[in-house]
């Protein structure tokens, strides 16, 4: 009898244990949750630490080297870091991985057009509309590419177009002011100054200057 007393005894010392094992665990506070490591790369770029974003996306990609999208953050960090030729590598890395992220072939092309390539740029932003039709940005700065080879008709169309998708859109407004005074068309290059004003979009005084040598402001542009 006192055996089995001290086998209950015991038995219910370790059901006390568990239960007691249990409520503490239950009370604990949980583990704060893994940081998104694209997250704290885009962090770290809003806050202007391009290096640092950089560095620590190469270190994420060794441990995640199938990952597109750190390879897209990880060229977005280079290149506002002034790295570009790097920057390339790591876009290509990740269309390699993934054919359909708009942002990959949108900064692929802005850096590739920093290094004044710009012939390659232009396949680089019809990737991105492809893929996006309403990427306002890769029109536009597909245009600005094509302005850059003097190739003014193409360009408009493009800078129009990403007018029409966002009437807001201001590195629009002034590159296709721009292609415009190269073309010799005052006129239409004045009526986009008016509309740009209409949209709260301020155009360059440097823009508006050479213009006005050409041919004064109208008194109301239509």
């Amino acid at each position: 009898i006192e055996e089995q007393k001290k086998i209950e005894e015991a038995q219910e010392a370790r059901i006390q244990a568990e239960f007691e094992a249990k409520k503490k665990k239950a009370q604990a506070p949980l583990p704060a949750p893994k940081a998104d490591p694209i997250q704290q790369i885009q962090e770290m770029i809003a806050q202007g630490k391009h290096d640092q974003a950089a560095e620590y996306a190469a270190k994420v990609a060794e441990n995640n080297p199938q990952a597109p999208q750190i390879f897209t953050w990880w060229g977005i960090a280079l290149v506002k870091a002034g790295k570009r030729t790097e920057a390339i590598d790591k876009f290509e890395r990740a269309a390699h991985l993934e054919t359909t992220n708009q942002r990959t072939y949108l900064y692929w092309g802005l850096a590739l057009a920093m290094e004044n390539r710009y012939e390659e740029a232009l396949p680089k932003y019809s990737a991105a509309v492809e893929i996006n039709p309403e990427n306002s940005g890769a029109y536009a700065y597909w245009g600005a590419s094509l302005v850059r080879l003097e190739r003014y008709d193409e360009a408009i169309q493009k800078l129009e177009k990403a007018l029409e998708i966002n009437p807001f859109e201001p590195l629009a407004f002034e590159i296709l002011i721009g292609a415009l005074y190269h073309q010799g068309d005052f006129t239409r290059a004045w009526k986009i100054v008016n509309k740009a004003g209409k949209a709260n979009v301020k155009i360059s005084e440097e823009s508006l200057q050479r213009l006005r040598e050409k041919m004064p402001e109208p008194a109301s542009s239509p």
